[in-house]
């Protein structure tokens, strides 16, 4: 699938998400806080685009 450059903020973001997700069970380390601003993030460009 062919990502427009627009799109890649966003697509670069989601993978960070679930990076961090996969991480913190794996690891058993909260980074809710964290993720949970990422996705906030997510949201609002996701907005502008």
């Amino acid at each position: 699938m062919q990502t427009w450059d627009f799109e890649k903020p966003i697509v670069e973001l989601e993978n960070r998400i679930k990076g961090l997700r996969e991480f913190s069970i794996e690891k058993q380390v909260d980074l809710s806080a964290e993720i949970n601003d990422l996705e906030d993030k997510l949201g609002s460009l996701k907005k502008k685009v």
